[in-house]
């Protein structure tokens, strides 16, 4: 998170990715040489600063920032152009991929998975969110709210 307020001190998340979560809400990126975690970040000052620059010289703006961290390493890189999308709206406490697996289990709603693929998403009409499958994604898991582990589908 130091390195993202380094970015810019008021960036805000976009996405989270994750590869091969466990079901105890636990990605192991330093032994799984498949796990990966990406996360992707935006920032009202970045975006407002691109939009005072004229068109030929803001493609060369950092309007975004993406982490990912594959093998336990991490790596960072600044996104280039406009505005692709709107700023999102802050998540100050979202519940833990903890708190998703165990709402998940307790509906039933659960498939018997040791990994899944997973994400917190923003939905202009939920809210923040997270999304699950398991690796072979043939199952229906519902989404569910990241503020409070809801089961909202």
């Amino acid at each position: 998170m130091e390195q993202v307020r380094t970015w810019a001190p008021d960036a805000r998340l976009r996405k989270l990715r994750v590869i091969r979560l466990r079901p105890d809400g636990v990605v192991n990126l330093a032994s799984d040489p498949v796990a990966e975690l990406d996360v992707e970040w935006d920032a009202p000052s970045a975006l407002a600063k691109s939009l005072t620059l004229n068109a030929r010289s803001y493609r060369d703006l950092n309007t975004g920032l993406e982490l990912r961290c594959t093998k336990g390493k991490w790596e960072a890189r600044l996104e280039l152009g406009g505005t692709r999308q709107p700023i999102k709206p802050d998540l100050t406490t979202p519940a833990s991929a903890k708190a998703l697996f165990a709402a998940l289990k307790t509906a039933h709603r659960l498939p018997p998975s040791p990994l899944f693929n997973g994400a917190l998403l923003y939905d202009s009409t939920r809210g923040w969110i997270w999304t699950l499958q398991s690796l072979t994604g043939q199952e229906a898991i519902p989404r569910v709210r990241a503020t409070d582990a809801v089961i909202i589908r």
